[in-house]
């Protein structure tokens, strides 16, 4: 789900709000962490309603047209953190894999593997579709090619990483500093 709007600046303390996530709550003499916030259109300015948000772990309500509607939804529990975009855990997900393999790295080398001239330490190529497949349409009835296809299109990740990711253990920056 695409944040669409920001929180405006007008904005009002929660009463006796506790939030189910973080666990903090808007006690007297305290800073006031759950608050009801006007929602403005990130594009046009124009108020959409209201919402309640907690700003130590960013949960939110859906939008409501007036404050009481928050509020409630805020008291019964209805409210959620919103997560990134699916470009955006992609782009995760790859990080994450690169730095396993640092990690791993290293652990060869404090094993004392090392490798025979030129030859890289650990390289593995895997295909953005598989990655995709895996993240996105793993256990759904859209897991075959043509839909993991279809989902690379749509994230658009054969024009930012080409067909495939090298994970690879290679000494690169290490050759650029002795140049």
């Amino acid at each position: 789900m695409r944040d669409f709007y920001r929180r405006g600046t007008e904005w009002e303390p929660l009463e006796n709000g506790k939030c189910k996530f973080c666990g903090c709550s808007n006690k007297e003499g305290q800073r006031q962490h759950i608050r009801v916030t006007k929602i403005i259109d990130k594009e046009d300015g124009c108020e959409l309603g209201y919402g309640v948000y907690c700003d130590n772990c960013s949960a939110q309500t859906k939008i409501f047209e007036k404050s009481v509607g928050a509020m409630a939804s805020w008291r019964a529990g209805d409210y959620t953190i919103p997560v990134q975009s699916e470009e955006q855990i992609l782009e995760g997900c790859i990080d994450l894999l690169q730095g396993l393999t640092e990690v791993f790295k290293e652990y060869l080398e404090f094993m004392g593997v090392e490798p025979d001239g030129e030859e890289e330490i650990f390289s593995h190529e895997i295909p953005v579709s598989e990655i995709v497949n895996r993240l996105f349409l793993y256990h759904t009835n859209h897991s075959g090619g043509a839909s993991t296809h279809a989902k690379c299109n749509e994230l658009g990740t054969h024009e930012k990483y080409g067909w495939g990711v090298t994970l690879s253990c290679n000494d690169e920056e290490e050759d650029e500093d002795d140049e």
